[in-house]
């Protein structure tokens, strides 16, 4: 028989035992809180990508940069393709030139803090390399990786030229520079500059642009015309201003206003000069005339019937299209050539317009 003073211990014990458990129960519950918020430990893929790049951002030690590591080690580790890329690209002890970031905010300061592994960029550019529904601008990073010798055409089963080929085929803007540039190495400034065109006219890429200007100004394959590179160095500043471009490793916005600093420079030293000749071509059919200008397939507009019945000129050949109703395809024909020839020399250099046949 329980006397009184049994049942106050066992209600006592009971009510410690009870206690403990449910400051156990919180205990583990503010543990696990503080766990996830420090490491992640539940969140999605997803958001384990997102808090890792923060982390690794925001990082001011080794310690913090190295928990944001592992949040996106962790998703890439579940197959998260956006974190298998983040890790690629951190990875690596430096970006190449001319390599498009997906992960622009990892800047350098960032990277100093991270744990380079060459090994562990190989084995996710080889899981990547290997998708069929891979994204274009990581594939040309991968030809830019097997071009710079960071990654080996064995590790890949592919090489440089034929990714960028690949890309090219499909009128990337990416592709066909790489193409253009590689061209330029060799010397065979003329295919170069027809690819360096494509590629603008594709994508607006802006060092497609500074090749172009390069080439005018210095003589590369055509003859030298600062006011053409004038033109040229001003598409390739507004270009790169522009997404992606902006990603892009190096700066080409200030490589662009240098060269713009020093084709000025050239233009106002030059002396009165005779009227320069411009040649350009007409191509198309009846319902439709495009204008090319220069000894590359270069269209700086067209002229087109609207509805059967309104004739309209366009103006492609600067950074935003510029239009024109008109009453005869010649007369849109003359109205591209004039708004070309002001977008290049301005009103102060005389101009004669010459009509070449194919």
């Amino acid at each position: 028989m329980h006397t009184a003073a049994d049942r106050a211990d066992s209600g006592t014990t009971h009510f410690l035992a009870t206690a403990a458990i449910i400051a156990l129960v919180v205990l583990t519950g503010v543990l696990g809180l503080w766990l996830n918020a420090r490491y992640c430990l539940l969140c999605t893929d997803s958001q384990k990508l997102d808090r890792g790049l923060g982390l690794i951002v925001a990082a001011d030690s080794e310690n913090a940069a190295r928990r944001g590591w592992g949040m996106i080690s962790r998703a890439a580790d579940n197959g998260h393709m956006p974190a298998v890329i983040a890790r690629a690209e951190l990875s690596l002890p430096q970006l190449p030139g001319r390599y498009l970031r997906s992960y622009p905010e990892a800047g350098v300061d960032a990277r100093r803090y991270l744990p380079v592994s060459e090994k562990q960029a190989v084995i996710d550019w080889r899981l990547l390399a290997q998708r069929n529904d891979l994204n274009e601008n990581i594939l040309y990073n991968v030809g830019v990786l097997l071009r710079q010798g960071l990654l080996q055409e064995e590790d890949i089963g592919s090489n440089a030229a034929d990714i960028f080929q690949r890309l090219a085929d499909s009128n990337n803007p990416f592709g066909l520079f790489a193409l253009g540039h590689q061209l330029h190495l060799e010397g065979d400034y003329r295919k170069a500059a027809k690819k360096f065109t494509a590629a603008f006219a594709a994508g607006r890429h802006p060092e497609a642009a500074i090749f172009m200007g390069d080439y005018h100004l210095y003589g590369h394959g055509i003859k030298p015309d600062p006011y053409r590179a004038r033109y040229w160095y001003r598409r390739a500043l507004h270009a790169a201003q522009r997404l992606p471009y902006k990603n892009l490793a190096g700066n080409l916005k200030l490589t662009a206003e240098k060269r713009l600093q020093l084709v000025e420079r050239r233009i106002q030293a030059l002396p009165d000069t005779p009227p320069r000749t411009i040649e350009y071509r007409v191509t198309g059919t009846p319902r439709e005339s495009r204008v090319l200008v220069g000894s590359v397939d270069n269209p700086v507009g067209r002229v087109f019937h609207e509805n059967g019945e309104q004739i309209k000129a366009r103006y492609e050949g600067g950074e935003e299209s510029l239009e024109q109703n008109v009453d005869s395809i010649t007369q849109g024909i003359d109205w591209i050539m004039q708004t070309h020839v002001a977008q290049i020399y301005g009103g102060k250099t005389p101009i004669k317009l010459r009509l070449v046949q194919d």
